[in-house]
């Protein structure tokens, strides 16, 4: 956890910008031969034209290949991701490499390298008319990206990030020191937590604390600079692809309705996406706790269908069956469990073998209803726990979906009547409401 939020705060540290005399001759020349590739190509006169020159500062790229690809956001059911289209490739020679095209509109993109001694370089850049010149080194962080106004306006704010992440770097390093040390003793097994100075341990999680809301809101501010100062231009995409993850407004769909007309296209759509998203998972919701309302205290049960195991003896028969086989006409506790469930075994070790042992010639009858799970599995749990009450295994997987469970156990009591009489019920609850339904 230490590591993930430190890494929020300072994303990579690396010296300010690589720009010199060489880079800047770099970039004149690159310009030059744009400039005469337009005026010689009729098809850039409606200046839609770019030419990307690049640099890999690694001489063992050379002869490996460089890929241009454009990003743009997609969505499926699983949530909303940033793709890479290849639209270009090229080969490293004299450690340069030249990408030409055309382009509508501003778009974000990167270059990335083939792999070598299984490293992959990369730079982010804006794909745009005009002269981009691109320097990739083995650190991404001191790369090079400049040329035309929104890739000049890309490494102005890699500067200022770089600036902002030095700054983090040197007010925590104290901080940041003494909290990996103390990690490193912990894992080796030199000290244990009792070996450290409380107070010093509660200053250092202060401290922790302090520097992780630092960084957040100099990220958050930082982002949200690079998004209204190019509202217009694919550098808003960028910003608003970090800033979805880091502001908590972009929950709200009102929030999102308002950016939507002054976005710049790519934003619009991954703005639409995100409202996409909000909307899927309210109605996922509403559809949740409406299959939940109708199997709450006071409905009927919604009978399954499944493998059916029951113990005679010694052993255990199997059969096709169903939930109402086992249930109908008696009191029931269903167990919604599986083997890996640490918490259901528990409860089964706890209550339920007890329970049954207690109540079976009562009428009452305690049913394993096993999901999310492996036959196998099941068949050893069974075994190492003892269970002797009868099992439904949910071969298809659709129980859980119909009484709206989102995790295990889930216990439920059911009257002879087929009457729910208490859901998500544990412990001693259990056993009231089974009581409860014996004295009817």
């Amino acid at each position: 956890m230490k590591k993930k939020l430190f890494s929020i705060a300072l994303l990579a540290m690396a010296t300010m910008t690589i720009v010199g005399c060489k880079s800047k001759d770099y970039l004149a020349s690159n310009e030059k031969k744009y400039q005469s590739w337009v005026t010689n190509n009729p098809d850039c006169q409606g200046g839609t034209c770019y030419m990307v020159s690049g640099r890999m500062d690694e001489p063992a790229y050379n002869g490996h290949m460089v890929y241009l690809a454009t990003k743009a956001p997609v969505m499926d059911e699983d949530g909303i991701y940033i793709v890479s289209t290849v639209i270009d490739s090229a080969v490293v020679t004299d450690q340069t490499f030249t990408f030409k095209g055309k382009t509508p509109w501003s778009q974000l993109a990167i270059i990335q390298s083939e792999d070598v001694d299984d490293r992959y370089l990369f730079i982010n850049l804006v794909l745009e008319p005009g002269s981009t010149t691109a320097v990739i080194t083995s650190a991404d962080s001191t790369d090079f990206i400049g040329g035309t106004e929104a890739n000049n306006r890309y490494q102005a704010f890699q500067e200022k990030k770089r600036a902002m992440e030095s700054g983090m770097e040197k007010k925590y390093a104290k901080t940041m020191e003494r909290l990996n040390e103390i990690e490193e003793l912990l894992d080796t097994g030199e000290k244990t937590i009792d070996d450290f100075d409380s107070v010093e341990l509660e200053n250092l999680i202060n401290e922790y604390m302090e520097m992780s809301f630092d960084g957040y809101q100099q990220a958050l501010t930082l982002y949200w600079d690079l998004y209204h100062e190019n509202e217009q231009n694919a550098l808003s995409f960028l910003a608003l692809n970090e800033l979805r993850a880091l502001d908590e407004n972009f929950e709200n769909k009102e929030y999102i309705v308002n950016m939507m007309p002054t976005a710049s296209k790519d934003s619009r759509s991954l703005l639409e996406m995100m409202l996409s998203a909000i909307e899927a998972q309210e109605k996922a919701e509403a559809e949740l706790r409406a299959k939940q309302d109708a199997t709450s205290e006071g409905r009927k049960y919604i009978n399954v269908n499944g493998t059916l195991q029951v113990k005679e003896g010694d052993q255990w028969k199997s059969s096709e069956g169903s939930l109402k086989d086992l249930i109908d006409g008696k009191v029931a506790v269903v167990d919604f469990w599986a083997s890996w469930c640490g918490p259901c075994r528990r409860e089964i070790k706890e209550t339920l073998l007890g329970l049954h042992e207690k109540y079976k010639n009562q009428g009452v009858v305690v049913v394993g209803l096993d999901v999310w799970d492996m036959l196998e599995a099941h068949d050893n749990a069974v075994e190492e726990l003892g269970i002797t009450y009868p099992q439904l295994i949910d071969i298809d997987e659709v129980s859980t979906e119909i009484y709206g469970i989102e995790g295990i156990p889930t216990i439920f009591v059911i009257a002879p009547d087929g009457t729910i009489l208490g859901r998500d019920l544990r412990g001693e609850e259990i056993e009231e409401a089974v009581l409860r339904a014996l004295n009817k």
